[in-house]
């Protein structure tokens, strides 16, 4: 065996090693149980003991949203909780709170805009609004497990000033917010505040995106980060489903961005897990990708971890009530994107496609 493999096998012994301290409670002394299915892989925070199957027809499912205020935050984690334990069948649940795009005060304060589009926000007050939602849901579920990631994107004219200042503000932050989980009792068996971040070449381009990702891995307590992403202008149709003869070269997506691109985002660091966007009802994100997911296969000999689907129904229906017109073609339903991600990537056994979690956003206005 190769000093490298080597390495790679003693790594692997360490997730499930990890995978066993953090999730025992949910496993018997003779391992996982029948119904259960361990998922790790080379990133960070994720093995993750889960009761649903990778081949199931149905995600572990829960509103994830666009936050417009940070009122009623412990009664949004009380009624997620509620209604976790009413499932009665998953016990791995991800929500995604997107709190808006980067931003720097004039005091230099680091922070975001919320969707209000008015509300500035520092770190320190999303943190304590956190461990607010996490309290709620561990008061009101004592048996599920939420994955509650800490979000923003990548849009904003100031991404380029702040980008790699924020990323790692925003690492510290989240380890903040675990921090105070302690304090408050609530076990990371119960919940565990990840980052999350929305990244879509339309927002901005790679050369400025990825300096958030740069600052962010380089805080030395950094965490989990599931990028809600999509894959702007990216081919449905390249590389091929049978393997080329020949190189494979990136295509180019959106905005300067290429395949290769997307693949660094969502693959390139031991943090990134991906829970892709899939909004348009025609399936033609979810074939997108799946062309990435061959290309990362093809050129980088390793796999994109797919966790989930986003879908963003709930939100369209806010917004057509203001504007018809809001949504059109981007209302997929979370069914609908759930089973085209399945039937389309999902179905080629060279993706690593756990499809753990479905979450569809909803404008967070003061109530769930």
């Amino acid at each position: 065996m190769t000093k490298r493999g080597l390495v790679e096998v003693l790594f692997k012994c360490c997730l499930v090693i990890m995978a066993l301290v953090v999730f025992g409670n949910q496993t018997s002394a003779e391992g996982t149980a029948d119904d259960e299915v361990l998922v790790y892989t080379n990133k960070m925070y994720l093995p993750i003991v889960s009761s649903i199957q990778v081949t199931d027809a149905h995600p572990s499912y829960m509103r994830s949203y666009y936050v417009e205020t940070l009122t009623g935050m412990y009664s949004l984690g009380c009624a997620q909780g509620t209604y976790a334990m009413s499932v009665g069948y998953p016990d791995s649940y991800f929500m995604f709170m997107d709190f808006g795009n980067p931003y720097r005060d004039s005091s230099l304060v680091l922070g975001t805009n919320l969707y209000d589009y008015q509300t500035f926000v520092t770190t320190g007050q999303i943190s304590y609004y956190l461990t607010i939602i996490a309290s709620g849901f561990a008061d009101c579920n004592d048996k599920d497990k939420l994955f509650l990631a800490a979000g923003t994107n990548t849009s904003g004219d100031f991404l380029w000033s702040i980008a790699y200042d924020h990323g790692y503000a925003w690492a510290e932050m989240v380890y903040n917010a675990n921090q105070s989980l302690q304090t408050y009792g609530i076990p990371s068996s119960r919940v565990t505040i990840t980052s999350g971040i929305n990244t879509e070449p339309g927002f901005n381009s790679f050369s400025d995106t990825v300096q958030w990702f740069d600052g962010f891995n380089d805080h030395p307590m950094k965490t989990a980060n599931f990028i809600i992403g999509s894959a702007d202008g990216c081919p449905d149709d390249y590389p091929p489903a049978t393997p080329p003869q020949g190189d494979v070269y990136p295509a180019e997506c959106y905005n300067g961005w290429t395949q290769d691109d997307i693949n660094k985002i969502n693959n390139g660091y031991i943090t990134s897990a991906a829970i892709p966007m899939n909004f348009l009802p025609n399936g033609y994100q979810a074939s997108q990708w799946y062309r990435i997911g061959l290309y990362t296969y093809y050129v980088h000999n390793n796999n994109i971890d797919f966790f989930g689907v986003m879908t963003q129904e709930a939100a369209c229906e806010q917004r057509e009530l203001e504007d018809p017109e809001a949504c059109s073609g981007m209302d997929n339903s979370l069914y609908f994107g759930y089973q085209q991600f399945r039937s389309r990537v999902v179905s080629d056994s060279r993706m690593n496609s756990f499809l753990l979690w479905g979450a569809d956003m909803k404008y967070y206005r003061g109530a769930p």
